[in-house]
């Protein structure tokens, strides 16, 4: 009960404060990391807000995907003025009962548009369009020069299979 009161005083406290003095957005955001709310706090929607494209700007360049010396993804990533672009192209592979590739089949296909980007520290949530579905990824950085893709809206595996493991992707380095 004790825990739950003090809660509820610095949640009062904190809307408060952001309420009467937007001006303090140093003294607020020490004020969120305190309570555990993300230091991006939104005071209009209580949400976090996407980050800028300073944070975005991680993410952008090229990323491959590669088994045996093969491409099996493609995703390119640029900031265009305040926001994320990107897209993204794969070839055809073949999965193991243990999640891992098998097999990569044919070039890789086109570049198409992902959108609904979102990028939030090390993670970059998009969707990607193929043909009538839509897949939901996520791009994990590693570090800055790997990274770990996932479909997020995976269909289950089927009796005996596990799911894919997350594809690992290598950023290319920037060509100048």
């Amino acid at each position: 009960m004790r825990r739950l009161q003090n809660y509820l005083a610095l949640n009062l406290l904190l809307s408060l404060l952001l309420i009467a003095t937007p001006v303090i957005a140093a003294g607020s955001r020490q004020l969120c990391r305190a309570s555990g709310l993300p230091s991006n706090y939104n005071r209009d929607r209580g949400q976090a807000k996407q980050p800028s494209a300073a944070g975005a700007e991680r993410f952008a360049g090229t990323w491959k995907g590669q088994f045996k010396g093969q491409s099996f993804a493609i995703l390119t990533l640029k900031v265009d003025g305040q926001k994320l672009v990107g897209t993204i192209g794969f070839s055809q592979i073949s999965i193991n009962r243990e999640g891992e590739i098998e097999k990569v089949s044919g070039e890789v296909s086109a570049q198409t548009p992902i959108y609904d980007l979102k990028p939030a520290g090390d993670t970059l949530l998009f969707k990607h369009k193929d043909d009538d579905d839509v897949d939901e990824m996520e791009l994990r950085l590693k570090n800055d020069k790997d990274a770990e893709l996932r479909f997020l809206n995976a269909a289950a595996p089927s009796e005996g299979l596990k799911a894919p493991k997350p594809l690992h992707l290598t950023k290319e380095p920037d060509k100048k």
